[in-house]
């Protein structure tokens, strides 16, 4: 019994660390923006562009993806927001459109 509790727990720890992994790069992105934008506020030091276009782009994502869920008549609706496009060999062609955001800088 032990044996399988152990395997559990190194699964669900793989689970983690996969998770950190994944997410730690555009966390420390989105915290290195946040800091050049207080820079701003504090020095008057020119945020750079490919920051500023980034934030339009985010912006742009955002506000499309928030029309887009306010559009759904119904939950299927609201779930095909989440469906990949694929062409007709099945082959991802994009993003779902929920998550249909800026590449990170």
């Amino acid at each position: 019994m032990d044996m399988h509790k152990d395997l559990i727990d190194a699964a669900s720890l793989a689970l983690v660390i996969g998770t950190l992994a994944e997410w730690l790069p555009p966390i420390a992105a989105a915290i290195s923006i946040v800091w050049t934008c207080i820079r701003q506020q504090d020095t008057g030091t020119a945020v750079p562009a490919d920051i500023q276009q980034y934030r339009n782009e985010v912006r742009l994502a955002a506000g499309t993806i928030e029309g887009q869920i306010a559009a759904c008549a119904d939950l299927d609706a609201f779930k095909a927001l989440f469906e990949v496009p694929v062409d007709a060999n099945g082959v991802p062609t994009g993003n779902a459109p929920v998550y249909n955001w800026p590449d990170p800088i």
